[in-house]
Protein backbone atom coordinates (compact mmCIF):
# COMPACT_ATOMS: atom_id res chain seq x y z
CA UNK A 1 0.00 0.00 0.00
CA UNK A 2 2.84 2.47 0.79
CA UNK A 3 4.61 1.83 -2.43
CA UNK A 4 1.22 2.54 -4.00
CA UNK A 5 0.95 6.10 -2.18
CA UNK A 6 4.39 6.69 -2.91
CA UNK A 7 4.01 6.08 -6.71
CA UNK A 8 1.07 8.51 -7.13
CA UNK A 9 2.96 11.28 -5.19
CA UNK A 10 6.10 11.31 -7.40
CA UNK A 11 3.80 10.99 -10.41
CA UNK A 12 1.54 13.85 -9.44
CA UNK A 13 4.51 15.97 -8.51
CA UNK A 14 6.44 14.85 -12.12
CA UNK A 15 3.44 16.23 -13.77
CA UNK A 16 3.17 19.48 -13.48
CA UNK A 17 7.03 19.74 -14.23
CA UNK A 18 6.78 17.75 -17.39
CA UNK A 19 3.45 18.97 -18.66
CA UNK A 20 5.03 23.14 -17.88
CA UNK A 21 7.95 21.88 -20.13
CA UNK A 22 5.75 20.69 -22.41
CA UNK A 23 3.16 23.42 -23.11
CA UNK A 24 5.33 26.54 -23.12
CA UNK A 25 4.43 28.07 -26.17
CA UNK A 26 7.47 30.20 -26.38
CA UNK A 27 9.83 27.22 -26.17
CA UNK A 28 7.98 25.05 -28.96
CA UNK A 29 7.77 28.11 -31.40
CA UNK A 30 12.29 28.67 -30.97
CA UNK A 31 12.45 24.79 -31.65
CA UNK A 32 9.83 24.52 -34.25
CA UNK A 33 11.39 27.09 -36.35
CA UNK A 34 15.20 26.39 -36.01
CA UNK A 35 14.85 24.32 -39.44
CA UNK A 36 14.15 26.98 -41.50
CA UNK A 37 10.42 26.72 -41.11
CA UNK A 38 7.70 26.94 -38.93
CA UNK A 39 5.10 24.23 -39.04
CA UNK A 40 2.44 25.28 -36.63
CA UNK A 41 0.30 28.06 -36.21
CA UNK A 42 0.69 29.43 -33.20
CA UNK A 43 -1.06 32.38 -31.33
CA UNK A 44 0.09 35.79 -31.99
CA UNK A 45 0.99 36.73 -28.17
CA UNK A 46 3.21 33.56 -28.01
CA UNK A 47 4.46 34.43 -31.33
CA UNK A 48 5.32 38.58 -29.70
CA UNK A 49 6.50 37.29 -26.80
CA UNK A 50 8.98 34.54 -28.71
CA UNK A 51 10.55 37.86 -30.74
CA UNK A 52 11.07 39.11 -27.29
CA UNK A 53 12.76 36.29 -25.52
CA UNK A 54 14.46 34.85 -28.54
CA UNK A 55 17.97 34.03 -27.15
CA UNK A 56 20.90 35.64 -29.40
CA UNK A 57 22.70 32.46 -30.60
CA UNK A 58 19.58 31.86 -32.13
CA UNK A 59 18.83 35.19 -33.46
CA UNK A 60 22.30 35.37 -35.14
CA UNK A 61 22.46 32.45 -36.57
CA UNK A 62 18.76 31.41 -37.74
CA UNK A 63 15.97 33.18 -39.22
CA UNK A 64 13.89 32.66 -36.54
CA UNK A 65 13.21 36.38 -36.25
CA UNK A 66 12.15 36.31 -40.21
CA UNK A 67 10.13 33.31 -39.94
CA UNK A 68 8.24 34.06 -36.87
CA UNK A 69 7.45 37.61 -38.04
CA UNK A 70 5.88 36.06 -40.97
CA UNK A 71 3.66 33.74 -38.66
CA UNK A 72 2.64 36.90 -36.95
CA UNK A 73 1.49 39.06 -39.70
CA UNK A 74 0.46 35.98 -41.02
CA UNK A 75 2.25 36.11 -44.57
CA UNK A 76 4.68 33.43 -46.05
CA UNK A 77 8.61 34.05 -45.02
CA UNK A 78 10.62 35.40 -47.85
CA UNK A 79 13.38 34.17 -49.50
CA UNK A 80 15.03 31.89 -52.67
CA UNK A 81 14.72 28.25 -51.22
CA UNK A 82 12.15 25.41 -50.36
CA UNK A 83 10.73 25.56 -46.52
CA UNK A 84 8.29 28.29 -46.67
CA UNK A 85 6.55 28.85 -43.43
CA UNK A 86 3.30 28.12 -44.98
CA UNK A 87 2.61 25.62 -47.49
CA UNK A 88 1.30 27.08 -50.27
CA UNK A 89 2.15 24.78 -53.20
CA UNK A 90 5.50 25.71 -54.49
CA UNK A 91 7.66 24.53 -51.27
CA UNK A 92 9.69 28.25 -51.20
CA UNK A 93 10.24 29.96 -48.52
CA UNK A 94 13.50 31.49 -46.42
CA UNK A 95 15.68 28.35 -46.79
CA UNK A 96 15.84 24.69 -47.54
CA UNK A 97 13.66 23.03 -45.39
CA UNK A 98 15.83 21.40 -42.47
CA UNK A 99 19.12 23.87 -43.42
CA UNK A 100 18.78 26.88 -40.79
CA UNK A 101 21.09 29.69 -41.20
CA UNK A 102 20.50 33.11 -42.92
CA UNK A 103 17.64 33.67 -44.48
CA UNK A 104 18.24 33.92 -48.18
CA UNK A 105 17.53 36.65 -50.71
CA UNK A 106 16.49 36.05 -54.13
CA UNK A 107 19.77 35.78 -55.22
CA UNK A 108 20.50 32.66 -53.22
CA UNK A 109 22.93 35.10 -50.59
CA UNK A 110 22.60 35.22 -47.79
CA UNK A 111 20.15 38.33 -46.15
CA UNK A 112 22.15 40.76 -43.59
CA UNK A 113 19.89 40.98 -40.46
CA UNK A 114 20.67 44.42 -39.91
CA UNK A 115 18.81 44.64 -43.48
CA UNK A 116 15.40 43.09 -41.98
CA UNK A 117 16.13 44.18 -38.06
CA UNK A 118 13.86 47.14 -36.12
CA UNK A 119 15.52 49.69 -35.15
CA UNK A 120 16.18 48.52 -31.95
CA UNK A 121 17.37 45.28 -32.99
CA UNK A 122 19.51 46.93 -35.55
CA UNK A 123 21.56 49.25 -32.32
CA UNK A 124 21.89 45.68 -30.93
CA UNK A 125 23.65 44.20 -34.19
CA UNK A 126 25.70 47.56 -33.94
CA UNK A 127 26.92 47.18 -30.35
CA UNK A 128 27.55 43.62 -31.03
CA UNK A 129 29.89 44.32 -34.57
CA UNK A 130 31.97 47.11 -32.48
CA UNK A 131 33.86 44.39 -30.48
CA UNK A 132 34.34 42.25 -33.27
CA UNK A 133 37.98 42.05 -34.81
CA UNK A 134 39.57 43.63 -32.02
CA UNK A 135 42.40 42.47 -30.05
CA UNK A 136 41.26 40.69 -26.41
CA UNK A 137 43.97 41.68 -23.76
CA UNK A 138 44.47 38.28 -21.51
CA UNK A 139 46.74 39.45 -18.23
CA UNK A 140 48.10 42.08 -19.93
CA UNK A 141 48.73 40.11 -23.46
CA UNK A 142 46.99 40.66 -26.72
CA UNK A 143 47.86 38.06 -29.62
CA UNK A 144 50.69 38.92 -32.00
CA UNK A 145 51.84 41.01 -29.25
CA UNK A 146 55.89 39.99 -28.61
CA UNK A 147 57.30 42.58 -26.35
CA UNK A 148 54.63 41.74 -23.95
CA UNK A 149 56.30 41.30 -19.98
CA UNK A 150 55.46 38.00 -18.70
CA UNK A 151 53.30 39.21 -15.66
CA UNK A 152 55.32 38.26 -12.34
CA UNK A 153 53.34 35.69 -10.30
CA UNK A 154 54.32 33.86 -13.41
CA UNK A 155 57.42 34.03 -13.29
CA UNK A 156 57.79 33.15 -9.61
CA UNK A 157 55.30 29.97 -10.24
CA UNK A 158 57.49 28.95 -12.90
CA UNK A 159 60.95 29.68 -10.70
CA UNK A 160 59.13 27.40 -7.68
CA UNK A 161 57.85 24.61 -10.00
CA UNK A 162 61.81 24.41 -11.68
CA UNK A 163 63.27 24.63 -8.14
CA UNK A 164 60.94 22.08 -6.57
CA UNK A 165 61.83 20.16 -9.69
CA UNK A 166 65.63 19.97 -9.38
CA UNK A 167 65.03 19.42 -5.76
CA UNK A 168 63.56 16.14 -6.90
CA UNK A 169 66.04 14.76 -9.47
CA UNK A 170 69.17 16.17 -7.67
CA UNK A 171 69.50 13.43 -5.67
CA UNK A 172 68.53 10.37 -8.16
CA UNK A 173 71.47 12.25 -10.20
CA UNK A 174 74.07 12.08 -7.82
CA UNK A 175 73.23 9.08 -6.88
CA UNK A 176 73.39 7.53 -10.59
CA UNK A 177 76.84 9.49 -11.00
CA UNK A 178 78.20 7.48 -7.76
CA UNK A 179 77.02 4.14 -9.16
CA UNK A 180 78.84 4.65 -12.32
CA UNK A 181 82.20 6.06 -10.82
CA UNK A 182 82.19 3.30 -8.06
Amino acid sequence: MRRVLLTALIALLAMPAAAGAATDPVDQILEDCQDGRIDKRYPKPALRKALKEMPADLDEYTNCRELIRAARDERRGGGAGPGSTFEDGDGFGALPAGEGGLPLGPDGEPIDPRGIAEPQERAELDRAREGVGRPVKVAGVSPGDHDADIPLPLVVLLVLTAGAGLAFVAPRLLDLVRSRRG
